[in-house]
């Protein structure tokens, strides 16, 4: 491939850039030590003593300024939330959505279960850009840009910059919502012990417990200093059924009211399918426990509770490693390393498999076997057929019985997921002179996650074994002599309905096909920035900043060879495979515009540009300016216009198309016609979906029905095209990459002011900050949705949309199949107000009190949303536009507060969590919740502090009701994203420092 000028010319630029580092340190080495420079006045070395990098910009300042909006989370903060992982601790702030991965959601994942991931805005995880000490951390996700919170070790935060709004201009791709910067310490000295244990009192096995040990030391007369540290976290499992809003398979039909039970028809001891001679709809039956006679299914109960079997918070273990040196090879030249080993365990828990026999024969069910002449089901050849479950066959004229079971034989489905992130960082910083710094540094990751799954089935071996034969003398075996003399075992499906089969280990081991799922991320990033002044302008000087990255992604996602075929009872899992790098360049300036003037105590000009070159969508250019104008000291005001892009990643780009399962909306469903007796509730209103509706002859035949005996749905006495549970269930399709896919643009505006009042000596602590923020992403990359496909199709004219070759319905009319893919398809756009407050009172001075009666500090973050849109194919005439502001997890009102009491070696600290209400449900309303949480610490002696905390002190649950809203995940009651879900819980740990 041939390079670009671009290319070429950072190639050249960072190889430029190495050697100089490299020489410039061996020079110095060499040289005799100076003397030692004449002293500083104080004030000066403490200025220089506080200019760092703070997020947002590379250019070096005084910590205080800062160009955007940022919350700092301090070390402080982090101990007094009592949280053991920092994406929990950065949940709680309004500025941080709900969209991430957590334990507590991802129980159902197919990957990912366990993995603690952040989302700022709501607009998606892949537009947050987390980095770690400045710099970019692995992905934790395979063929996304998502970073796994449990790989970045708690003990050693200093603190945690979330700046919000578009950042690619300084750091690049993926900072579209902001940027999530965890800065730790590389600086520490001493001995640090942490232990810290938890008790849930409503989830008793979700028990935790904590340790770290963390150790610094200066070395080589101080010119260098080495940190090591070493944590263990573990969290146990939470059961749906410890609550009784969740102990039971419930069906929500309003805000906090459910229908129970509900429960599932993949029953214990299967629930058998028998169609007439005809074709037509099945008959259910089960077998007696009792009696043994076969009788009619009654999902009543019969059916299975999946809720006693299913997690609401998946358990974890992590060990992390780190480490960092820090050394001066030379004056003014300092060799930097970090290294970072991380290791988690999660173990994901649902109910046992539910096996339908269209699953074992390519999706098709005993109907449409018995109209096509083919076996699609259990032949009547079949030795363990029980006489009333064959002769009720035979009376309707069946060749083949269909079924659905509850595979408890092969015990509960899940997956134990093992992950590993290996990390290091490898640098030079130093002067070159003239008072221009440089930092060129080498960073690599690669994170592994090696997952094992059990409670799957071989579809083809259990093929085989349906297709049994008694040779006579009870000598039943595999009709197949290929089969049997590969192994296959015959099996009796034919149980008591609520009974498992009693089979034997040769069976199991035959039929099971317990899965692996090998999944790798790599990263490397060069880079070389170089900073200092350009030149002098009567305001001062024109600060810069100025750099060239190289940086390559690469993941890995490889299912075993049975989930590649779906041959495991489950969806088909492609391979995906993919790479890309990118070359960039990058510059900052600070220009100083009025100092000290009369209306202008200070004027300044911000600005930064990114110019990149991917290998797969081209070039990009992002940027931003802001300027800040502070008119008199207690008052600054600012404003900030960006530019940001985002490239597709890995996954967008390449996967493959993978097998779903999960429910759709159907647009046809509960139409009657007016000859049946007119429109059923719920049912289509639109005269052009009703038509394209009828259009398919399953459907109309349905719609025709009048009120009474329904023979697809035996449910169903109100006549019409009203869907049956099983059809409701789910519905196959498959979802996959679009590697024509362009990159994502966001305009950003910003602008607000900080108070910090200087009037009055009770005011001085006071800070204040307001900012208004709008974000609007163009060409947002999404799956579009498989509701949108049938939604969309069903209202163009005559099915005249290329969406509606996207999906299947079998011969009674239902959905079987509904295929979707990733496009730039849509628009994001959102807006509102941040407000941050700190204050902090002597209570002494206040009270007039002689005695030191302590200190309160008040801090408040609040977030007001004005607007939250997404636009689906925003231009075309299929234009569809959602407001979701007032929503679950897209509240008009967020707010988090705390109140920290300090005397002597005392500290009392309440959190306050607010979140508005809710509009999801019309004419119903989720109100509005608040959560607390307190920690008290007592310092026992200079080196020892103990502490106690509860969260959730009041035990708030928001019951919403099992599958009211999408945002209620399978298996839990409420929104555990939007709320606490888990319920009062209670922790004491000790620190130690030496």
């Amino acid at each position: 491939m041939t390079e670009s000028l671009l290319e070429r010319t950072l190639k050249s630029a960072l190889l430029a850039g190495a050697s100089f580092a490299i020489l410039a340190g061996t020079a110095y080495a060499q040289d005799p030590a100076p003397a030692a420079p004449a002293a500083e006045p104080a004030a000066a070395t403490a200025e220089a003593e506080e200019e760092v990098v703070v997020t947002g910009t590379r250019i070096k300042k005084p910590n205080q300024e800062n160009p955007t909006s940022t919350v700092v989370i301090d070390s402080l903060a982090v101990e007094l939330s009592g949280e053991a992982n920092s994406a929990d601790i950065l949940r709680q702030v309004p500025q941080i959505g709900v969209q991430g991965i957590t334990p507590v959601n991802s129980n159902f994942q197919t990957a990912g279960a366990g993995i603690n991931s952040i989302d700022l805005r709501n607009l998606g995880t892949d537009r947050t850009l987390v980095l770690v000490n400045d710099k970019r951390f692995v992905s934790g996700i395979s063929g996304a840009q998502v970073v796994d919170f449990n790989m970045i070790p708690t003990a050693l935060i200093e603190r945690i910059d979330v700046v919000t709004g578009g950042a690619s201009a300084v750091y690049g791709s993926d900072a579209l919502a902001g940027v999530v910067n965890v800065i730790l310490n590389k600086n520490f000295t001493g001995v640090q012990v942490a232990l810290q244990g938890g008790w849930n009192e409503v989830y008793s096995t979700a028990s935790t417990a904590r340790a770290s040990l963390t150790a610094g030391s200066d070395f080589a007369d101080g010119k260098g200093n080495a940190v090591f540290s070493v944590s263990y976290d573990w969290s146990g499992a939470a059961y749906a059924r410890s609550r009784p809003e969740t102990a039971v398979d419930c069906n929500a039909v309003d805000v906090g009211v459910q229908v129970c039970p509900f429960y599932s028809s993949y029953i214990l001891g299967g629930r058998f399918r028998i169609s007439t001679g005809a074709g037509g709809a099945s008959a259910s039956y089960v077998i007696d426990p009792v009696s043994g006679a076969v009788r009619a299914y009654n999902g009543a109960t019969d059916g299975f509770n999946r809720q006693g079997q299913r997690l609401n918070l998946v358990p974890l273990e992590r060990t992390n490693f780190s480490s960092f040196v820090n050394y001066d090879v030379a004056p003014g030249h300092t060799l930097y390393f970090e290294g970072y080993y991380a290791k988690s365990e999660s173990t994901s828990q649902i109910e046992p498999f539910p096996m339908d026999s269209n699953n074992i024969f390519g999706g098709l069910t005993e109907q449409n076997g018995q109209q096509q002449g083919i076996i699609a089901g259990v032949p009547l050849t079949n030795p363990y057929i029980p006489a009333g479950l064959l002769n009720a066959a035979i009376a309707r004229g069946a060749n083949q019985i269909g079924f659905a079971i509850r595979a408890a034989e092969f015990g509960n489905r899940g997956s134990v997921a093992d992950r590993a992130t290996a990390r290091f960082v490898l640098g030079m910083k130093g002067e070159i002179g003239g008072g221009w710094d440089y930092d060129f540094s080498y960073v690599w990751g690669e994170t592994q996650d090696n997952q094992f799954s059990d409670g799957q089935i071989n579809v083809a071996n259990f093929r085989n074994a349906l297709d049994a034969i008694d040779l006579g003398g009870g000598n039943i075996v595999c009709r197949d002599p290929v089969a049997r003399a590969q192994g296959c075992v015959p099996v009796n499906i034919f149980n008591p309905v609520g009974q498992p089969g009693n089979w034997t280990q040769q069976q199991i081991d035959y039929l099971q096909a317990d899965g692996t799922r090998q999944q790798r991320m790599e990263q490397e990033v060069l880079s070389l920035v170089v900073t200092g002044d350009l030149f002098e302008l009567p305001a001062g000087a024109v600060q810069s900043a100025f750099g060239m990255e190289y940086r390559q992604e690469y993941s890995l996602d490889r299912p075993d060879v049975l989930q590649q075929q779906g041959l495991n009872g489950g969806n088909k899992a492609p391979v995906t495979e993919g790479s890309f790098d990118v070359y960039e360049a990058f510059g900052e300036v600070d220009i100083p515009l009025i100092t000290d003037a009369p209306w202008a105590k200070e004027l300044k000009l911000h600005a930064a540009a990114r110019i990149s070159d991917y290998s797969t969508v081209g070039d990009t250019f992002a940027w931003s300016t802001d300027l800040t104008w502070q008119p008199i000291d207690d008052i600054k005001f600012r404003g900030q216009y960006a530019r940001a892009v985002r490239a597709p990643n890995i996954g967008e780009l390449y996967s493959g198309p993978s097998e779903t399962f999960a429910q759709v909306t159907d647009p046809c469903n509960n139409l009657r016609t007016a000859a049946a007796g007119g429109p059923l509730p719920g049912g289509p209103t639109d005269a052009n979906v009703i038509a394209n509706c009828l259009a398919n002859p399953a459907i109309a035949t349905r719609a025709n029905q009048p009120a009474g005996v329904d023979p697809y749905n035996p449910a169903n006495t109100q006549g019409g095209f009203v869907l049956s549970q099983p059809e409701l269930q789910g519905t196959g399709g498959f979802i996959g990459g679009n590697p024509n896919l362009t990159e994502e643009t966001a305009d950003t505006w910003t602008f607000g002011f900080v108070f910090t009042p200087k009037f009055a000596k009770w005011a001085e602590t006071l800070v204040l900050s307001v900012d208004y923020f709008n974000i609007t992403i163009d060409d947002a990359i999404a799956a579009i949705s498989r509701n949108d496909v049938l939604r969309l199709c069903y209202a163009s004219s005559g099915l005249s949309s290329p969406l509606c070759g996207q999906f299947v319905r079998d011969v009674n009319g239902a959905l079987t199949d509904v295929n979707s893919g990733a496009a730039n398809s849509r628009k994001l756009e959102t807006s509102g107000l941040d407000v941050q407050a700190s204050y902090r009172m002597d209570l002494g001075q206040t009270f007039g009190s002689e005695e030191d009666i302590g200190s309160l500090t008040f801090t408040v973050n609040y977030q007001w949303l004005d607007k939250y849109t997404t636009t689906v194919f925003p231009g075309s005439p299929f234009e569809s536009v959602i407001e979701s502001a007032g929503s679950l997890g897209a509240f008009r009102h967020k707010m988090q507060a705390s109140a920290l009491y300090e005397i002597g070696d005392f500290m009392f600290n309440l959190d306050a969590n607010f979140v508005s209400d809710a509009h999801d449900f019309d004419p119903s309303t989720i109100g509005a919740q608040w959560f607390f949480d307190a920690q008290v610490r007592y310092n026992v002696t200079e080196s020892a502090t103990v502490l106690f905390g509860v969260r959730n002190i009041f035990d708030e649950y928001v019951f919403i009701g099992q599958g009211a809203s999408t945002s209620v995940p399978t298996g839990w009651a409420t929104d555990p994203d939007s709320y606490d879900g888990l319920g009062r819980r209670f922790y004491a740990g000790v620190r130690l420092r030496y």
